[in-house]
């Protein structure tokens, strides 16, 4: 956080596979869905991508944690799908949902709902660090959510498809 406030953080911009995203992704969060006994599936077709893998893949990696770690049964599924020519990434739970109360404060810093502040661990800094990433690489967040059935988080991102197939 204290990187971004200070603006010292440097956008590259580097061509990546999306396979090779999705790999890390999945050898980064899979122990944790093991923990719990859910399923964590990654759906995408190859393609190369241009822009900031290691903010993406953080940002990424914030997203799908909450996602297991709000998600008791069933499990989480990470979609990589071009959009408008750039990659977009969905992530989807079968959690607990958002309550209406807490959907305005989620992307605050240290933020808690005050429901399930006593059931996890962390600061509450994920989801803060996340809409910062999206501010400095002009990607966007948004996300719908039942309470009782689960939550999309969708990552739209300015990294370019460049080359190879399109993702579906």
């Amino acid at each position: 956080i204290s990187r971004f406030d200070a603006q010292n953080v440097v956008i590259k911009q580097e061509r990546f596979s999306i396979s090779q995203l999705a790999k890390e992704l999945q050898l980064n969060t899979a122990p944790l869905a093991l923990s719990k006994s859910l399923s964590l599936g990654f759906d995408f077709d190859e393609a190369m991508v241009e822009g900031d893998q290691h903010l993406l893949k953080q940002a990424l990696l914030n997203i799908i944690s909450n996602a297991i770690q709000y998600t008791e049964h069933g499990g989480v599924t990470v979609r990589l799908l071009e959009r408008q020519g750039c990659l977009c990434v969905e992530v989807l739970d079968t959690g607990k949902g958002i309550d209406e109360a807490d959907r305005d404060n989620i992307y605050r810093e240290f933020y808690r709902s005050h429901k399930t502040r006593s059931d996890h661990d962390g600061l509450g800094l994920g989801l803060s660090i996340v809409k910062r990433i999206c501010e400095l690489t002009g990607s966007s967040i948004a996300f719908e959510t039942q309470p009782g059935k689960g939550t999309c988080f969708t990552l739209t991102t300015p990294c370019r498809l460049v080359g190879g197939s399109q993702v579906l």
